[in-house]
């Protein structure tokens, strides 16, 4: 269709039928030709297509396109006809986000492109998305650092000691516990624990049953007894003082 048909006359026909057309021969007669003629439609169709923004799809034609939209393309069928395709095009964008990621200086962060990393900084990484394009992402790297730290403590025998995890003890020692600093990574405490030594003595005394007598804590008595008294040591610790007091 849209083509003419030209017999020898130089008359011509773009109707489907019967036609006679007269040819000579060799020998100057005529040879009268039966022509059965058709036109063919031409062949439509559609086709939908997504592609990446950074893709183009080129026409029959050779004309590139790269955006959105409905086009027409005329491709020549097996037979010579024309075959007008509408073709409904889409580009999808790429994506791009931002993740903003911590980590503590102990550990390692895997980046959408699985590429493990462990220093702080920015990375650009390009991966595809649910679409098949591409998809940049950049993530914001952040690393805490983990802490340590070393306590030296004391405690009397007759005392005990609570480390910062929460357990408690009473034995000299060196004691290495990990809990959570304020960047929620981390912190190393070794507790350096020394036992001190409580003491004990006893004191043989007198006085007159008109008199009294002060321990040395600063208690007064006045009856003749057996006492214990309690006060501090040189190391800050008990000292246990037994009293045998004698009232004449």
């Amino acid at each position: 269709s849209g083509q003419n048909y030209t017999f020898t006359d130089g008359t011509t026909a773009n109707t489907a039928g019967f036609y006679q057309d007269s040819l000579q021969t060799a020998q100057n007669c005529d040879s009268i030709l039966t022509i059965n003629l058709s036109i063919l439609p031409p062949l439509t169709g559609n086709f939908s297509a997504t592609f990446c923004s950074n893709q183009t799809y080129t026409l029959s034609d050779g004309t590139i396109l790269n955006a959105t939209g409905i086009y027409q393309d005329t491709l020549n069928t097996a037979l010579g006809c024309d075959s007008i395709l509408t073709l409904n095009l889409a580009f999808t964008p790429i994506i791009t986000s931002s993740i903003n990621a911590t980590i503590c200086s102990n550990q390692q962060y895997t980046r959408p492109n699985g590429q493990i990393v462990n220093t702080a900084g920015t990375y650009i990484d390009t991966v595809q998305n649910a679409a098949g394009c591409d998809s940049s992402i950049a993530v914001i790297l952040t690393v805490n650092a983990t802490t340590s730290a070393v306590v030296n403590a004391s405690i009397c025998s007759n005392a005990t000691y609570t480390l910062p995890d929460g357990q408690v003890v009473n034995t000299a020692g060196t004691y290495i516990d990990t809990i959570v600093n304020i960047n929620n990574c981390d912190s190393v405490i070794t507790t350096n624990l020394s036992v001190l030594a409580t003491t004990s003595s006893s004191l043989l005394d007198t006085i007159c049953s008109n008199q009294n007598y002060v321990t040395p804590s600063g208690k007064i008595i006045n009856a003749a007894g057996n006492y214990s008294d309690t006060i501090s040591n040189a190391l800050g610790c008990d000292s246990i003082i037994s009293i045998s007091l004698t009232v004449h």
